[in-house]
């Protein structure tokens, strides 16, 4: 169920773009905060809930995206 996440990021712009959310925002959060970049895109390829569990919290994060 880990797999159920992708985050791509603009090694110049350091914008970030998330396809599906997987069940767990912090390892996501973590990852933006260590490698120093901005989530400007959210994708959801569909919503079955391994796929979408952690919208929530991302969505209260990142309420723009």
């Amino acid at each position: 169920m880990t797999v159920n996440c992708y985050l791509i990021w603009d090694e110049v712009t350091r914008e970030a773009a998330l396809f599906d959310t997987g069940f767990d925002a912090q390892p996501i959060f973590e990852c933006l905060d260590r490698e120093q970049v901005q989530l400007k895109h959210l994708f959801i390829t569909h919503t079955h809930a391994d796929h979408i569990a952690a919208l929530g919290p991302i969505r209260e994060r990142f309420p723009q995206t």
